[in-house]
């Protein structure tokens, strides 16, 4: 076994354990043509491990060790024993149901000849006879007929001998001390010489007794294989063959073109070495180690698998060796400070200096490497595409990193923003779910800038309103300036009766005063519409400068990008320029009209003069009548001003209503997210839960904060309890409902209320602006076996994140985890951890640190490496930190040698991780099997 220590551990390798060979007796179209036999033998390409099976002897499995010591057959790794037996229980055909016996081949074959094959014994009139081949022709005598011949007596004595299950299970327990833990049973499963054969039920407990006495069954039935290994029904499964058993299939070569090419192309792949502890473990994972199909079960792409990590440092402190890697699981154990966390933080380091930033920016994760000499020591990685990384090369890999600790920090608060970003971070790996939600989050950006917008332009009415109700009040009361026309024109008709002028001048003279007074309102209409149009033209230009400032903040270092964006700044350059050209075209329309208009005054005015001239008193009546025209005046403008207020009144309580539907749509856009992510399918048992966050302290402290909160709510927004805004306590009572109609209540409040209690240096549109902030939130919580992450103890919650972090990603990457085991209880390790990391294992190459012996064996690690820190070099032999590595079935000990490469993997286990010897005895019995 110490040639398996520092290979890559347990890998897939074809295995043909039911090779029959020249010296099969029976059914035998080889000829005793060992010549050819062997050839057939060699020319095998892909096949790690043979079983040379005969019928009731070794005889060609010694021929093959022979031959193997001369040189021949050097393309296999192992040669297995397999004695094809027959037993005394027939199938409905009436065919004797078979039975295989694999002995560990470094047995000596005289002990299975010696205290197993002439142990066995078959009685024919009151005769025993011995499994030896001197037996068997003794007895085929009777039997055969024509000139006799050693091979056709051995033949018939063959086809005669029967033995029981009994009677095998007796001389295997009475030579314990030999065979103990070094053969396994097999078992065909065929409806003509299998255990399938007995499907009458009065067999029934004949078949499942031949059943709890196998180990493992030959066959390449899937539906075999199914049952065997109870995915239809553990339950059916363990009631008739007491265990969970895994399912082989071979060639059953009796003829040189079936050597090694199984019927269908229905190979076995083991995951293992290729040794007999290696073929033991696949009664312990009858699933995980064994599967029966054409091609090669590991399908990784190259570029994601790490094939060997090395330091290189010259210091001599790290071993220089080479450290294989496995594709599969890949554990990392040691004792405290043994240098197992530094190995996986190099691995790391060397694939990806940035995931170790990103690490070290969560701030989830204090890097304890950094300034040390570990920091800089030379390491490197090789991937099985070729490729090479380091931390000082150019070539980056793909890694996901975990350090120690990491996951529980991230787990301490399921609604902090660094979880909450990872959660959907992971989420959005799901391109479909990226797409939505990036959609769902540009509608919110829009309403946000709408919201800006809307309040700008509200506050711009409130401002207009408030300019016009000082100009209203510095005109004075309506009723008062239309009491002092009524008195002017009074006095204007009793002067006139004094003029001289006649009643044709008179008339005259009003009509002409009329039409004066009637220019001069067009005149004042048009400085009005001059005016509108020239504040149009100034927000405009505001307008302009907000879209072309976000259009900039844009940017970025992708030119095509930047095209794309100045090219429509530019577009929308030139539209402004276009609306503000139009506009300047009406103001310059209008300024001639005015013009035109001030002309006809003056022409009237031309007309006026002569009259006026004859009246009396003419200085005096166009004194009042200049005044009568400023009093008509005033209250057209007042009319016109009092108009102009009552519309902003109410589009100021449009605009506030505006801003109701622009939150109502937000918080509906949070539903469709929150229902979408809430339907959506469970991710390994895990459901995503959604819900409404109102952020309570953000309201607080950038909107309640702006007030001065003396006694009740009420004081400062009254009638606040009948929309039911506040608690006692003054919080703000969140409901999804009212939420809407509380803002506009607050809103109308903080408008109507002149008296509005503001803190000092705060105004009201600062209030509104705080007040239209997004305070809702979807948070994304976590749901697995009616627990929500929220509500989970923190090992549990951990234990879900890390299935989040890994499970849901789409990536192939290999991913590098420090003690997933902390703060875990024992159960959830051997259940829920041990089952993920068997699971994920199996498409993504995994490299783990920990101290927990279960998730080493009952994860059935396929490559353990071991560290360990002797300054001393007690136990290492040239380097400060060592480490060695195999599979777990690799299993030595080198006695009187303290040095850490005289024990196998095994021994290592059960020696530095707690519960070791507990963690093996645990995993053998798993499947109700006790080896």
């Amino acid at each position: 076994m110490y040639r398996y220590l520092n290979t890559e551990g347990s890998t897939w390798r074809k295995w043909d354990l039911h090779i029959h060979s020249p010296e099969s007796v029976l059914h035998s179209e080889f000829s005793g043509d060992w010549v050819s036999y062997l050839q057939s033998l060699e020319n095998l390409t892909d096949i790690s491990v043979i079983g040379i099976t005969d019928y009731y002897s070794i005889d060609g499995f010694k021929q093959i060790l022979k031959k193997r010591e001369e040189g021949r057959v050097s393309n296999i790794d192992l040669v297995i024993p397999n004695i094809e037996l027959r037993l005394d229980k027939t199938t409905n055909k009436g065919k004797p149901i078979n039975i295989h016996i694999l002995f560990d081949p470094s047995l000596e074959p005289t002990i299975i000849e010696d205290y197993f094959l002439s142990e066995l014994e078959f009685n024919y009139q009151d005769t025993p006879y011995k499994c030896t081949r001197r037996d068997l022709m003794s007895l085929g005598e009777f039997f055969y007929e024509g000139e006799y011949s050693e091979k056709k007596a051995l033949k018939a004595g063959m086809m005669q001998y029967k033995v029981s299950i009994e009677m095998i299970d007796k001389i295997l327990k009475k030579h314990r001390s030999k065979f103990k833990d070094r053969f396994l049973i097999g078992l065909p499963n065929s409806n003509v010489d299998g255990n399938s054969g007995l499907r009458d039920d009065s067999f029934k407990a004949v078949r499942r007794q031949i059943y709890h006495f196998a180990d493992f069954i030959f066959s390449g039935n899937p539906n075999d294989r199914t049952f065997f290994l109870g995915e239809k029904s553990v339950e059916e499964t363990i009631e008739q063959c007491g265990k969970i058993m895994p399912c082989l299939h071979g060639s059953d070569a009796h003829s040189l073109e079936k050597i090694g090419r199984p019927d269908q192309d229905r190979f076995t792949w083991i995951k293992a070495e290729p040794t007999f502890e290696g073929l033991k473990q696949i009664v312990h994972e009858p699933k995980n180690r064994v599967v029966i199909q054409s091609h090669h079960p590991d399908q990784k792409n190259d570029y994601d698998v790490i094939s060997s990590i090395r330091f290189k440092s010259e210091s001599g402190i790290f071993t220089d060796r080479e450290i294989q890697l496995n594709p599969g699981l890949n554990t990392i154990i040691g004792g405290k400070s043994s240098g197992k966390s530094l190995l996986l933080y190099k691995v790391a380091q060397s694939i990806s200096r940035d995931e170790i930033k990103t690490r070290e920016k969560e701030e989830l994760w204090k890097n304890p490497y950094i300034n040390t000499f570990i920091e800089s020591s030379d390491f490197e990685v090789k991937w099985r595409n070729g490729n090479i990384t380091n931390q000082r090369a150019d070539q980056v890999g793909r890694i996901t990193y975990i350090p120690q600790m990491y996951i529980n920090a991230l787990s301490e608060d399921s609604a902090n923003d660094e979880l909450q970003e990872k959660i959907k971070s992971i989420l959005l790996q799901d391109p479909e779910k990226k797409v939505y939600l990036e959609a769902k989050r540009e509608q919110l950006r829009a309403i946000k800038r709408r919201k800006l917008e809307t309040i700008s332009n509200l506050f711009e009415l409130i401002e207009s309103k408030s300019e016009k109700i000082s100009e209203i009040e510095k005109i004075g009361d309506e009723q008062s300036i239309i009491m002092e026309i009524q008195k002017i024109e009074a006095d204007v008709k009793e002067k006139l009766s004094l003029s001289a002028l006649s009643q044709e001048e008179e008339q005259r003279l009003e009509q002409n005063e009329a039409l004066k007074n009637k220019l001069k309102t067009n005149f004042d209409n048009m400085s009005n519409q001059k005016e509108s149009w020239v504040k149009v033209s100034n927000r405009l230009m505001d307008i302009y400068d907000q879209v072309n400032d976000s259009i900039k903040h844009l940017y970025n270092t992708e030119e095509t990008a930047e095209i794309i964006l100045e090219e429509l700044r530019q577009e929308i350059s030139q539209s402004f320029i276009n609306a503000q050209t139009k506009i300047q075209n009406d103001v310059q329309r209008v300024e001639n009209d005015q013009k035109v208009v001030d002309e006809k005054i003056n022409n009237v005015q031309k007309l006026l003069d002569p009259l006026i001239k004859k009246t009396k008193n003419r200085k005096e009546i166009q004194q009042i009548k200049d005044k009568l025209d400023m009093q008509k005046r005033s209250l057209a403008s007042l009319k016109d001003k009092k108009e102009v207020l009552d519309n902003a009144e109410k589009r100021i309580e449009s605009i506030t209503l505006e801003l109701a539907k622009l939150v109502e749509d937000s918080l509906n856009i949070n539903k469709s997210v929150l229902d979408y992510f809430n339907n959506s399918e469970s991710i390994n048992e895990i459901k995503v839960d959604t819900k409404i966050f109102f952020q309570q302290d953000s309201f607080e402290e950038n909107f309640l904060s702006k007030f001065v909160r003396r006694g009740r709510m009420s004081n400062v927004f009254p009638r606040c309890e009948d929309f039911d805004v506040f608690t006692d306590d003054g919080e703000f009572k969140f409901d999804e409902n009212t939420y809407v109609n509380k803002l506009v209540f607050l809103v109308k409040s903080i408008l109507s209320n002149d008296d509005i209690k503001l803190k000092k240096g705060f105004t009201k549109r600062q209030a509104i602006d705080t007040l239209f902030e997004n305070y809702i939130e979807v948070i994304f919580d976590l749901r697995k076996e009616n627990d929500t992450l929220s509500e989970m103890s923190p090992g549990k919650r951990g234990l879900v994140l890390l299935e989040l972090f890994l499970n849901i990603s789409d990536e192939s990457h290999p991913i590098l985890i420090d003690q997933p085991e902390d703060n875990l209880d024992n159960r959830t390790i051997t259940t829920d951890l041990v089952k993920f990391i068997k699971e994920k294992s199996m498409s993504r190459q995994i490299i783990i640190v920990t101290h927990n012996a279960n998730l080493v064996v009952l994860t059935d690690s396929e490559n353990v490496i071991v560290a360990n820190q002797d300054p001393l070099l007690a136990e290492n032999d040239s380097h400060r930190f060592e480490y060695i590595n195999g599979a777990l079935e690799c299993d030595f000990n080198i006695e009187e040698s303290e040095k850490i490469s005289s024990k196998g993997i095994k021994s290592h286990v059960c020696e530095i991780l707690e519960g070791g010897k507990d963690a093996f005895s645990q995993r053998e019995k798993k499947y109700g099997f006790n080896y």
